[in-house]
């Protein structure tokens, strides 16, 4: 109506928003802007890849991590999803290694997916089944998934299909519990 853009106004805002509130109700801002569904120690619901807002939860991110966070691994992967929304992949995978190796276990499903998928790393899926085997031990179900899709994959070197087939059925019961 009046030839304004509102969207980088709206992402102006809610990234000066971040940087400025407190935590809502124990939750970090951090955690409410870039929480992942396949992170078993989440402590907000899951936010889809499409709908992160970078800028606010890179900021929000800093912010905590700055403040010294006691999740540092969480909040490092977190921002590392806004990073990806902004299409800076090396920053991306740097703070998913990081969190990978901090322990935590959401990171190490994340870069598994990475080494699966050779996105923004070489393919490995040799490092990928390790990782999605170290994933799944450390709770992350979703692991699962990943080794169902590697055991799938029929240009993999690792291709069986009654792994594939195993994989995918303790995929879909985990899916039932929750």
């Amino acid at each position: 109506m009046f030839g304004i853009n509102i969207k980088p106004v709206h992402t102006l805002y809610i990234a000066i928003l971040a940087l400025t509130a407190e935590p809502l109700l124990g939750e970090e801002k951090c955690d409410v802007l870039g929480s992942l569904q396949a992170d078993p120690l989440a402590v907000a619901e899951p936010v889809d890849f499409s709908n992160i807002e970078p800028i606010a939860l890179i900021a929000a991110c800093d912010s905590v991590l700055n403040r010294g966070s006691k999740k540092q691994a969480r909040h490092i992967l977190y921002r590392a999803r806004g990073y990806l929304r902004l299409g800076e992949s090396s920053k991306a995978i740097a703070e998913i290694k990081r969190s990978h190796e901090m322990g935590y276990p959401a990171a190490t499903f994340a870069l598994a997916a990475a080494y699966f998928f050779g996105d923004d790393v070489q393919q490995n899926h040799a490092k990928a089944e390790v990782l999605f085997f170290q994933a799944y031990n450390k709770g992350v179900f979703w692991a699962s998934r990943g080794l169902s899709s590697l055991y799938s994959d029929e240009f993999s070197d690792l291709f069986d299909e009654q792994k594939a087939s195993e994989w995918a059925s303790k995929f879909d019961a985990e899916m039932k519990k929750n």
